[in-house]
């Protein structure tokens, strides 16, 4: 019996078995855990014709994470009034108002909590300058 359910598909399908019931299994939220990223951007680049430019962090941790920012690795604040910040994530949209190429860098988000801290990868957030045009060319404004 034992090598009929290990020989051939049986191993495979035990195996499969194993890692479904793991993967299956997740630690409940009570249970104490340092901050794990969950969900994070990778490149951003702000078009000219997007109404907004999200950037994400997410993470799961008990006690629920704080989140806080650098940019350029220096401390970035979503303090400031164009920003929109997500209310219990670190993410937050940045409206398309015109005025975003001081935004333009790379940022990384870190989620605490008294357990640990966990550290997202580089998120590098790009506004491309605008091109240059001639007087026979169609021509448009960009504003920064």
């Amino acid at each position: 019996m034992m090598a009929r359910l290990w020989g051939g598909n049986g191993l495979i399908s035990a195996l499969l078995f194993l890692l479904e019931l793991s993967a299956a299994t997740e630690i409940p939220l009570s249970v104490p855990q340092v901050p794990t990223i969950t969900k994070q951007s990778r490149v951003q680049v702000a078009f000219p014709f997007d109404e907004y430019f999200l950037i994400e962090c997410e993470a799961k941790g008990n006690p629920q994470p704080k989140f806080t920012w650098t940019k350029d690795d220096q401390s970035f604040e979503l303090s400031d009034p164009q920003i929109i910040a997500s209310n219990g994530s670190g993410t937050f949209k940045i409206p398309n108002e015109g005025h975003i190429a001081h935004f333009q860098g790379k940022y990384r988000c870190f989620a605490s909590n008294s357990l640990g801290v966990a550290m997202s990868e580089e998120i590098d957030f790009v506004v491309p300058s605008c091109p240059t045009t001639s007087a026979n060319m169609l021509s448009f404004t960009c504003h920064h």
